[in-house]
C-alpha cells in the first residue's frame, strides 16, 4: 500500500519518502498476538496456518521459543495448529516442550503431538511412543506403533512384536511393516522369546496371515520363525 502511494506521486520524495523494496516489522510478544488472533477471530485451522508457517519458516528452530506460551494454552486448536507447524522443523528440539501434550485429555491433541514427535524420527522419542501403547485410543495406539518403526532400531523389536498377534488387522498392519523391515538376525531373539507367549492355535493363526501376505516382509519373518523351529527340533531331537 505504501509502494502504491508512491508510485501513484501521493508522497514526496523531499520529505523522505522513497519506494521501498521491503519492510521489516519488529513484533514483541508474537506468542501473544497470536493467541490473540486465533481466539477473536475463530480461525480455522488452514487460515491459521499461514501465519504459523510464515514464522516458522523465517524463523527455524530459532522460531521455537515463541511457540512454547501456545502449547500452554487450554484451547485444544491452539495446540492442534502449534504442533503441527512445530512439527515441520523435524528438529529434536521440539520434542521436550511437546512431549506433556503426549498425556492431554483431548485425543486429537495427542495425535498432533506424536505426529509431529514422529516426524522427527529420533531414538530418544522411544520411551513416548512406548508409553503410549496402552493407550485407550486404537488411533494412538496404531500411530504409536507406526512411530517406533520409524526409529528402524532393533530395541524397538519387543515392544512391537507382540502386536503381530492383535486380532485387529488394522493394528496387526503397522506392527508386520515394522516388524519386517528388521534383518533375519536382529529378529531372531525377540521372535524367539515372543513365540513361546503364544498358543498353538494363535501360533497358526499368525502364520496362516503372515502367508496370506505373500510379500518380501512376511516372508523374512517366516524365515526366521522357521529357522527358531528347526534349531528347537534338533535340541528336543
Amino acid at each position: 500500500e505504501y509502494n502504491k502511494k508512491f508510485l501513484a506521486r501521493r508522497l514526496n520524495p523531499r520529505k523522505g519518502h522513497e519506494f521501498m523494496p521491503y519492510i521489516v516489522l519488529i513484533i514483541d510478544e508474537l506468542a501473544d498476538m497470536m493467541i490473540e488472533y486465533i481466539e477473536s477471530k475463530k480461525q480455522e485451522i488452514s487460515t491459521t496456518d499461514y501465519i504459523f508457517q510464515a514464522v516458522i519458516y523465517e524463523g527455524g528452530v530459532d522460531a521455537i521459543p515463541y511457540f512454547l506460551p501456545l502449547l500452554k494454552s487450554d484451547n485444544s486448536h491452539i495446540l492442534d495448529v502449534t504442533c503441527y507447524n512445530l512439527g515441520i522443523l523435524k528438529d529434536p528440539a521440539i520434542i521436550e516442550p511437546i512431549a506433556p501434550l503426549l498425556s492431554h485429555e483431548d485425543d486429537q491433541v495427542v495425535v498432533y503431538a506424536l505426529m509431529a514427535i514422529w516426524g522427527v524420527r529420533d531414538i530418544s522419542a522411544m520411551p513416548l511412543f512406548v508409553s503410549l501403547l496402552s493407550h485407550e485410543s486404537e488411533t494412538i495406539v496404531r500411530f504409536s506403533i507406526s512411530a517406533l518403526g520409524s526409529l528402524d532400531h532393533p530395541d524397538i523389536l519387543p515392544y512391537i512384536i507382540p502386536f503381530l498377534a492383535n486380532d485387529d488387522i488394522e493394528t496387526f498392519e503397522p506392527a508386520f511393516h515394522s516388524v519386517g523391515r528388521m534383518s533375519e538376525e536382529q529378529l531372531r531373539n525377540p521372535m524367539s522369546n515372543f513365540l513361546k507367549t503364544l498358543s498353538i492355535s494363535q501360533k497358526a493363526t499368525l502364520r496362516e496371515r503372515l502367508q496370506s501376505a505373500n510379500d518380501g516382509l512376511a516372508e523374512r519373518i517366516l524365515a526366521v520363525w522357521d529357522e527358531l523351529d528347526n534349531e528347537k527340533g534338533e535340541i528336543e531331537a
